[in-house]
């Protein structure tokens, strides 16, 4: 596991500054240190996904966006307890059930074996098998998001001067540096191909993308 990751499947009262209102909208993944992406900063901001992706997550609650949380983009405050504090209206997510089953699955067995493995082929494999062959924690830590990727043709102000670095603005213009980036379904299987972790370290905000194929 890369040394970047302080924590998989972190307990959600140490994650989410609220995490009652957190609840069934986002599942959190792991939580990465942030002095590993640059040594002058500090703190640890966390992965997470929406448990509803059918679609961009913010589509249909447009009354609810910011500047930060629109459509396939939701953005956090990190305080000094390293909690998140949504950017939003906790209506910006939609309403809708969410089977927990996989995810709560692939967590029970992360923490009896240290690995993370793909639960819907346990029909097919043994679990040693699996465990033989765990599923990657991070693609990436820090550095530049390579390549010209699906969430640049989204709704938010970028750099896009360098195609090979591409990132995100803040408000005031301030970039956002990567942080890093997970593959969505290496969690719950309705996952995006991506995840992607942005931080702004004078307003303390973490960003989030997400890459569909």
């Amino acid at each position: 596991m890369n040394n970047a990751v302080r924590e998989v499947f972190p307990d959600a009262t140490d994650v989410f500054a609220a995490p009652a209102e957190a609840g069934q909208a986002l599942l959190p993944l792991a939580s990465i240190d942030l002095s590993h992406v640059d040594p002058e900063w500090t703190g640890t901001v966390h992965l997470v996904s929406p448990t509803v992706t059918d679609g961009y997550v913010g589509d249909g609650t447009e009354e609810f966006h910011t500047y930060t949380c629109r459509a396939n983009w939701i953005g956090f405050r990190l305080d000094e307890s390293n909690r998140y504090h949504f950017l939003a209206d906790w209506r910006y997510f939609p309403d809708e059930p969410y089977d927990p089953t996989h995810f709560e699955h692939r967590k029970a067995l992360h923490r009896a074996h240290g690995a993370l493995v793909e639960t819907r082929w346990l029909d097919r494999q043994p679990l040693a098998d699996l465990l033989a062959r765990p599923l990657a924690v991070v693609e990436s830590v820090g550095g530049t998001t390579p390549g010209w990727p699906n969430w640049a043709e989204t709704d938010f102000p970028l750099a896009t001067d360098d195609e090979e670095d591409v990132h995100p603005l803040a408000e005031d213009g301030s970039r956002f540096h990567h942080v890093a980036t997970t593959v969505g379904w290496h969690w719950h299987p309705e996952g995006a191909d991506r995840i992607v972790l942005f931080f702004e370290p004078v307003s303390r905000t973490a960003l989030l993308t997400f890459d569909w194929s």
